[in-house]
């Protein structure tokens, strides 16, 4: 099955956000990617709910999952349930509530999910497998840009579709560039994050760059 490619917002022009979406969508991506940071949990700072009710206001028929890189995600995770989010993931290491936050989440009929750093062990996800609907593993370091993929995550891949029995869909976010995303679809990844190295890469259009990931994808 080939892989999901969700398109990283904060990679859009942000004076043209519209524009960007709608460049994606005409290219046949329906999935976009939000990264709330707060500039503590990671050394940068992120999005916020009004740009997800903004997407979802002008472009009703969209998918919009929100990657929370904050220190205290359960403050915000209504407020970006609320502006229309449809996946809310959250980094288990830095979580208090965790199982109570996934039951808020479901509690909208939204989908939740978990997010590992690349140092973080996957067995606990077998008591939370039919809580959650995607575990997103990093691909590096969360926050820092163009970093290299961290090779030990093909292996994690099969480590998370194992211990939940499959169950659940695995999304890669860092590290997905063209000459990756084909090896990371192979390895199980069903979601793939598309930024600067992909969707947005600065030698091509976003239609140019879409066409070149679907012939790796489906090559």
């Amino acid at each position: 099955m080939t892989a999901i490619v969700t398109a990283s917002v904060i990679c859009m022009n942000q004076n043209y956000i519209g524009r960007d979406v709608k460049a994606c969508l005409d290219s046949g991506i329906d999935h976009f990617h939000i990264d709330p940071m707060d500039g503590m949990y990671v050394p940068r700072l992120g999005m916020y709910p009004e740009q997800v009710r903004y997407i979802k206001e002008e472009f009703p028929n969209t998918v919009i999952d929100v990657h929370t890189m904050l220190t205290e995600p359960n403050k915000y995770v209504k407020e970006f349930l609320d502006a229309g989010s449809d996946i809310v993931m959250m980094h288990s290491e830095n979580q208090k509530n965790l199982y109570g936050t996934l039951g808020l989440i479901n509690s909208y009929g939204r989908k939740a999910g978990v997010c590992l750093n690349i140092a973080t062990d996957v067995n606990f996800l077998k008591m939370l497998k039919d809580e959650i609907y995607v575990v997103m593993l990093m691909g590096f370091n969360p926050g820092i840009l163009n970093q290299e993929l961290w090779p030990g995550l093909y292996d994690k891949i099969k480590a998370v579709k194992d211990v939940t029995d499959g169950k659940v869909k695995v999304m890669i976010d860092g590290g997905v560039k063209f000459y990756t995303a084909r090896q990371l679809q192979d390895a199980g990844a069903d979601y793939l994050v598309g930024g600067s190295s992909t969707v947005f890469h600065k030698d091509g259009t976003v239609a140019q760059n879409v066409k070149k990931i679907n012939e790796v994808l489906n090559g």
